[in-house]
């Protein structure tokens, strides 16, 4: 099969909407109800599934008074840090679009800190004590590290491009607590990241002076004070595609959490139609952001545009709940790479999934889509029962060996 991909440039900008999303996971769909993927679909347990989310949100959000998904949720882990960084950055600064900028930093650095870290790491709170792990812990250390400075170059709480194209992975390390006793998956691929953010910073024109939170005002100027959810998500994926790993490529962009899905591929022509793309940390960046452009004044429409995470609590979430099977149990026990087919058809499906479960969840909370969005099911529920389930199974760890580079899941 050739490597080349035939794409015109309407066909290859497509991918980059969270629309394409959609529609080429629920083929996905199709194909495993038709029985042509590695999984069996049992969707006579969807609904038991919801009732085991709805359980979840209930116990987490007893009021169903839900944030979207979104990076913010990790600071708050047993104290409304937000709440602290917003009083201590207005002391900073009277500018409430200064105040946007900074959220706006922090969450870019954090959103792409946030791989996996790995059963054994944990970070320890200076001032609480308190112990941390996984997401939460990450999310916190990234804060501290943000609050003295270690994404600038002058030591100012901001992320600048020359600070970040000079970040270390032993500034990483002393910063998230590293050591033989304390690892970090990682290490060395986190900072490199960051220094390819810093470098794609410095050369687009959209990072108004030169930082993460000058597209605010790239966003005001030529969206005005309402961008789409699905615009926003596409201006993510232009503006910071050049920092991922290079996969795809068409056209001198960089496609990113793109995949080839071979059962599309006939002969040896690969178009367009053979791709699948998840955009999974775009996709949660997109969702993060929403909080620090509403500080600016600037709203995100039509946020329910975006799809669900196909990230592994998610995916677990409809595995280990029964509402999709491996066709054959001992594949649970391979090792993968985003690319294998098993693991493009489980994101694919879950994706869609994620899609018919929100409805579920809907239905049995009594509310509308409009009063409760696919943001707030994934934030409420989805997310914290798949780890909950995945606890109980698995002590945490996710459902299938991935090896990946830390930019998927």
């Amino acid at each position: 099969m050739s490597n080349e991909i035939f794409f015109t440039p309407e066909t290859r900008n497509a991918l980059l909407y969270p629309e394409m999303v959609r529609t080429r996971c629920l083929k996905i769909f199709d194909l495993a109800d038709r029985g042509h993927t590695h999984f069996n679909l049992h969707l006579d347990k969807l609904e038991d599934a919801a009732s085991f989310v709805v359980s979840v949100i209930k116990k987490n959000y007893p009021t169903l008074k839900i944030p979207i998904h979104s990076r913010l949720g990790h600071f708050n882990i047993k104290r409304d840090r937000v709440a602290e960084l917003l009083d201590m950055f207005k002391n900073e600064t009277k500018d409430p679009k200064e105040v946007a900028r900074k959220f706006f930093d922090l969450i870019v650095v954090s959103v792409l800190l946030d791989a996996g870290s790995g059963v054994e790491w944990k970070y320890v709170e200076e001032d609480t004590g308190l112990i941390l792990r996984r997401s939460e812990g990450l999310a916190v250390a990234g804060l501290y590290m943000f609050l003295q400075g270690d994404f600038s170059h002058d030591g100012s709480s901001s992320a600048t491009f020359l600070g970040l194209k000079n970040f270390s992975a032993q500034k990483l390390t002393e910063g998230m607590q590293v050591s033989q006793a304390n690892p970090l998956v990682g290490t060395e691929g986190r900072a490199a990241l960051l220094r390819s953010l810093g470098s794609t910073i410095e050369k687009r024109s959209e990072f108004i002076n030169q930082r993460p939170g000058g597209l605010i005002d790239y966003i005001e100027a030529n969206f005005g004070k309402i961008i789409s959810g699905s615009d926003l998500l596409n201006l993510i994926l232009k503006t910071l595609g050049p920092i991922w790993p290079l996969r795809l490529n068409l056209g001198g962009i960089n496609m990113g959490d793109t995949w080839i899905y071979s059962p599309w591929v006939s002969g040896e022509k690969i178009d367009t139609e053979c791709l699948i793309p998840f955009h999974k940390l775009s996709q949660w960046l997109t969702y993060s952001l929403v909080a620090p452009l509403s500080m600016a004044g600037i709203e995100v429409s039509h946020l329910d545009s975006l799809t669900g995470l196909p990230e592994y609590r998610n995916g677990g979430l409809f595995l280990d709940s029964g509402v999709i099977s491996l066709k054959d149990p001992n594949w649970a026990n391979g090792t993968y790479t985003p690319s294998d087919l098993l693991i493009i058809e489980w994101r694919a499906l879950t994706v869609s999934l994620l899609d018919k479960i929100a409805v579920e969840v809907q239905n049995q909370l009594g509310l509308s889509p409009q009063n409760f969005s696919l943001g707030k099911v994934l934030e409420g529920g989805t997310w914290s029962a798949g780890r909950e389930l995945a606890a109980k199974y698995r002590d945490g760890r996710p459902p299938f060996v991935i090896n990946s580079d830390g930019t998927v899941f």
